[in-house]
């Protein structure tokens, strides 16, 4: 007789196929859209800089709403055939070709390539919200024991410090700078660590 234990979380998959599947997608979008993709990138991290949060979020938005109008146009108007023909031609060559690079027809493939990229350099707004989305919710630092001057130059420093949104000290050496720092900052509020009363 056999048990079988219950449980309301669904088994974890370590099927290898969804890493295939992502990584697929990945290299499909930067097919599509690397240009784009970067140049995104780089105006958020100016964005970050100059601006406040609350002003690049806004900025992003505004800017989102012309790109997305654009890029459903496009798409409907022959930007799809163009993309499908893309990943359809990198496939054929990698299916023909394998591993033999210099076999491959470079010169069809980025000919294709480049006028693909230019018509979806429109949709910079979409990865430079998708990268101020991805700032926002995940970054996190911690500090030990080397303290502040562990951060590198001043300027790399306030870098790091200001595009976190999660900040742990622990036996930091001299706290005073970074709690400076985050003085300084609206959303903060101090916490320290959880005592049980006896």
């Amino acid at each position: 007789m056999t048990t079988r234990s219950h449980s309301d979380q669904p088994p974890v998959s370590s099927d290898p196929w969804w890493m295939l599947l992502c990584a697929l997608f990945v290299i499909a979008l930067c097919l599509l859209a690397l240009p784009a993709i970067i140049i995104g990138f780089l105006m958020q991290r100016v964005m970050t800089r100059l601006l406040s949060c609350l002003w690049s979020f806004g900025i992003w938005v505004i800017l989102l709403i012309p790109c997305v109008y654009l890029l459903t146009q496009w798409y409907q108007h022959g930007l799809q055939a163009a993309m499908i023909h893309e990943v359809i031609g990198y496939f054929l060559a990698a299916k023909q070709y394998q591993y033999d690079l210099a076999r491959w027809p470079w010169k069809r493939l980025l000919a294709q390539t480049w006028l693909l990229w230019i018509e979806t350099l429109v949709g910079i707004p979409i990865a430079g919200f998708w990268f101020e989305q991805v700032r926002s919710f995940g970054g996190s630092l911690v500090i030990a024991a080397q303290g502040y001057a562990a951060l590198g130059l001043p300027e790399y420093a306030h870098r790091i410090l200001d595009s976190c949104s999660t900040y742990i000290l622990h036996a930091c050496s001299d706290p005073m700078p970074i709690i400076e720092k985050l003085a300084k900052r609206s959303d903060w509020t101090p916490r320290g660590p959880r005592t049980r009363k006896v």
